[in-house]
């Protein structure tokens, strides 16, 4: 399984003008909603929570639920965002089940263009070590604004049409390996934004999840979280709007790149020329291994689907499974499997 985290950025006008750092993504009262997902030996983990962050970047509270361990109180700490849109987090929590506290780091993470959404890489207690994604609170929904196609990945890739009621109508699913299924079920949105619902999968397994979540400002985004009746750590997901059209060119440029993998989260940054080859970059994990990508590709469909490959210098391939590039053209969610056969959630995030 799979997950993710984010923020945002705002430039100056002109060439060499100077750029601005941003305030958190967050609604007027400084709270933003995020997940948090990865992979352990054993199996997968999902996070959901709030945090509020005032002006200045100083954490002031918040919550997190760790399905199936414990509850978090965020009780302090101090987010960072650079001119550039770069994150960092260090937060101070409290675990209520143990009676201890302890800190959340966040080493690297990117803000979106339009400043609502931070993805990010996570160490966290209990050596929970993945991919985060802060989303901001604010605007004014209704359930029209759940209409169209969604994909996100959720031990495989979904594709879920929904109407202007949030029914369900037409509901894809690509497993990591073996036949495609389908799934059926509802979505809720509140006028402030809060998402919620069901969905219930039968392919190889069957499994339903109950879940909650934010729709961002944009309409273009959702991140979902919540119980899974096969895993007992629950489900995280971010959710890509089908919007625009899309040409190879659109994957040009730099990306900020995170990736979960076997215990532990790779970050870095990936150059993409405009037919959609990586010509480099560079990677690092929070477990401090380093290296760079050698090659790879980046494929654009014309609805902004998105398949390819990337191969690293230690050796490891990802081939990307499906995803989904946004209508901004800033924010990329998919599902990679490895030459390892293992499987997990690669977002990227474009650069100024």
């Amino acid at each position: 399984m799979l997950h993710v985290l984010i923020f945002f950025v705002i430039t100056g006008c002109g060439g060499m003008a100077s750029k601005k750092i941003s305030a958190p993504p967050c609604n007027s009262e400084g709270v933003c909603e995020f997940i948090f997902s990865g992979q352990r030996g054993y199996g997968t983990f999902n996070s959901y929570g709030s945090m509020s962050v005032n002006v200045s970047g100083e954490i002031t509270g918040g919550s997190m639920n760790n399905f199936g361990v414990n509850i978090e109180a965020l009780t302090g700490g101090i987010l960072t965002i650079t001119p550039e849109g770069a994150a960092t987090a260090v937060i101070d929590v409290f675990l209520y089940d143990t009676n201890n506290s302890g800190k959340q780091i966040i080493p690297d993470g990117q803000m979106t263009l339009n400043k609502d959404i931070i993805v990010y890489a996570g160490d966290f207690t209990f050596d929970r070590k993945g991919l985060g994604i802060f989303m901001k609170m604010n605007g004014s929904f209704t359930t029209h604004d759940l209409k169209g196609t969604w994909v996100f990945p959720l031990d495989g890739i979904f594709s879920v049409s929904i109407d202007s009621t949030g029914l369900i109508t037409q509901c894809t699913f690509l497993p990591v390996e073996g036949d495609a299924g389908s799934c059926k079920g509802n979505f809720l949105i509140t006028p402030q934004g809060a998402v919620s619902g069901e969905i219930e999968t039968i392919n190889r397994k069957t499994f339903k999840t109950d879940f909650n979540g934010r729709m961002n400002p944009n309409k273009n985004s959702m991140i979902l979280a919540g119980g899974i009746s096969t895993s007992f750590e629950g489900m995280a997901a971010l959710a890509v709007r089908k919007s625009g059209t899309f040409s190879p060119t659109d994957g040009k440029g730099m990306w900020k790149i995170f990736m979960t993998t076997y215990k532990d989260v790779l970050y870095g940054t990936i150059e993409v020329n405009d037919s959609g080859i990586i010509t480099g970059g560079d990677w690092k994990t929070v477990r401090a291994r380093t290296g760079t990508f050698t090659k790879g590709s980046f494929l654009l469909k014309d609805g902004g689907e998105i398949s390819g490959f990337i191969d690293t210098s230690a050796g490891n391939t990802y081939r990307i499974i499906g995803g989904q590039m946004n209508a901004e053209k800033d924010l990329i969610g998919t599902m990679y499997r490895d030459s390892s056969k293992l499987s997990g959630v690669m977002i990227l995030v474009k650069k100024l």
